[in-house]
């Protein structure tokens, strides 16, 4: 068993590192315009997950792919911030960034991992919004191929979890990524065929 979970997280992270190389590689080559604020969130987010995930089901080898996702997410982020233009961060951006700050004062300040966890896995589909919304309007802004990579790196991840699967509250933030990431690359699919 040890030898599968070990091919499925290698899997996993291989191929997020394949999409964040693909999106990075799109925002300088390509005329991809991601959300700023979007990132932003992302990655405060993906942060706090990797954190809170750990913490609640301490198996570094599940949480493993969710820190990788949070590196990838910082770099696209940095490259994101210094190519975007700046704009004012909607009332959707602003509510997830305030879920992501009360998750963090919920997590230390009263030191429950779970409500904290709770709270982003909330806050992703919010933070989703604004890229469904520019998808829908503009999809060649969003053309690119890791939308299908992440959310094929998010299955693998759920089958590294669903190998050691241990209780149901490992399940919820794998599922919620893999059905945010999958609105966008059916979205964008959709709007360009």
């Amino acid at each position: 068993m040890w030898a599968i979970t070990v091919a499925l997280l290698c899997a996993a992270i291989f191929v997020l590192g394949i999409a964040f190389w693909v999106y990075y590689r799109d925002i300088v080559t390509e005329e991809l315009s991601p959300n700023r604020w979007s990132w932003l969130i992302w990655t405060i987010e993906m942060w706090m997950q990797a954190v809170t995930y750990e913490g609640l089901n301490n198996d570094l080898v599940k949480s493993a792919a969710i820190f990788v996702a949070a590196i990838g997410c910082t770099a696209v982020f940095v490259r994101t911030w210094q190519r975007a233009a700046w704009k004012k961060p909607n009332p959707t951006e602003t509510v997830c960034v305030l879920m992501s700050v009360a998750a963090l004062v919920v997590w230390v300040g009263f030191g429950s991992v779970f409500w904290a966890h709770y709270l982003v896995v909330g806050a992703v589909p919010i933070a989703f919004l604004p890229t469904w919304q520019n998808a829908w309007r503009h999809p060649r802004e969003e053309r690119s191929s890791a939308w299908v990579l992440w959310t094929t790196a998010d299955v693998l991840t759920l089958a590294v979890i669903m190998v050691r699967f241990d209780e149901i509250n490992e399940l919820p933030y794998i599922i919620v990524e893999i059905v945010c990431h999958a609105i966008v690359a059916i979205i964008v699919w959709r709007r360009l065929t």
